[in-house]
């Protein structure tokens, strides 16, 4: 009597201690998830658009070709300690032109251009940045020195390089443009590029200051128009 219920107490317990081990080894299998995904939650890239006027930064870049052209640049940055962001590409979803303006219908919604990357989607490394060309100025040159106005256009994304189509931005006035920076193991993220256009005559480099001012670069919400 007594040896059989020793046996069953001994059962019990066993059959206690093999459901604690399993509980022990589901609780640590549990907890290596979680602390997994934390670890992808908190690696995930997180991606940033910037733009400095300081000449020193380069994100208003001259270029002196068969005429002058300045490039308006935006940089696309990837915050430290995070993984490489694959296949970015920022899209130009809408402009919002200056009331009044001439021109009408919407500009086609494509990516913007890397600078001097013909590429149309790049990676990007832990705190590193890639500039994307916003803004192209240019104007031609004159027979016997005239002077010539400045016209600003967009710079998209083309399949020939450089970039063939340009959506151009004739009115003067103040333009305001939804962007969304995008990648495929990173959430998008949506910002407005606020910038006026002054135009003026051009003769040479100096003529440039002045043309596109007061450009700040905000993020937005995604549900924002």
């Amino acid at each position: 009597m007594h040896s059989s219920v020793l046996a069953s107490t001994q059962n019990t317990i066993q059959t206690i201690a093999n459901v604690g081990a399993a509980i022990g080894t589901i609780s640590a299998v549990i907890v290596a998830l979680f602390l997994q995904i934390v670890r992808v939650h908190r690696r995930r890239p997180a991606l940033s658009l910037v733009f400095s006027g300081d000449a020193n930064e380069q994100d208003l870049a001259f270029v002196e070709e068969d005429h002058f052209n300045l490039y308006v640049r935006l940089k696309v940055k990837n915050m430290a300690k995070k993984d490489t962001a694959r296949n970015v590409e920022v899209l130009l979803l809408h402009v919002h032109r200056p009331p009044g303006a001439s021109e009408s219908g919407v500009v086609p919604s494509r990516g913007l251009t890397w600078a001097d990357i013909p590429q149309e989607r790049i990676n990007i490394p832990p705190n590193v940045w890639r500039r994307v060309d916003l803004l192209n100025l240019w104007a031609e040159r004159q027979a016997g020195g005239g002077e010539t106005v400045l016209t600003p256009a967009l710079i998209q994304y083309d399949t020939k390089w450089p970039p063939a189509k340009r959506q151009q931005l004739v009115a003067e006035g103040d333009y305001s443009l939804d962007l969304a920076v995008t990648g495929e193991n990173c959430d998008a993220t949506y910002w407005t590029v606020r910038f006026a256009f002054r135009r003026k005559n051009v003769t040479g480099l100096a003529d440039f200051t002045g043309q596109i001012v007061n450009l700040t670069v905000s993020k937005k919400a995604p549900s924002a128009s």
